[in-house]
């Protein structure tokens, strides 16, 4: 079952997104060779992609992901509320393991 995340975004802004994997237990999961990605759409069936995450493993054997959008990105973004996910493929197993709203935010300070 997907955990839920909702997410505020800032149009022209940054976004990074640190997740660490842990079990019950609180010991970090090794995510070394899993894949990740993430994106975000106006409504779960939209098939137009707002934005896609880059996924980076920072550290497999801590459970350390980071996800990433560029101020580019951000910058083509409309206000408004969105959808997102993140999806984890490992083997020819895919799981959902985050899912949400999004809050996209003009910026008040710009060019």
């Amino acid at each position: 079952m997907a955990g839920s995340l909702s997410l505020v975004i800032r149009i022209g802004d940054s976004k990074q997104i640190n997740i660490n994997f842990k079990n019950n237990a609180g010991s970090y999961v090794n995510i070394t060779g899993r894949t990740y990605k993430a994106q975000i759409r106006r409504t779960a069936d939209d098939p137009n992609v707002m934005a896609e995450f880059t996924c980076v493993i920072a550290n497999g054997a801590q459970g350390q992901l980071v996800l990433t959008l560029t101020p580019t990105q951000t910058s083509a973004l409309r206000a408004g509320s969105a959808k997102w996910d993140l999806q984890e493929t490992y083997g020819s197993t895919v799981n959902t393991i985050f899912k949400g709203t999004v809050a996209i935010e003009k910026d008040v300070s710009r060019a």
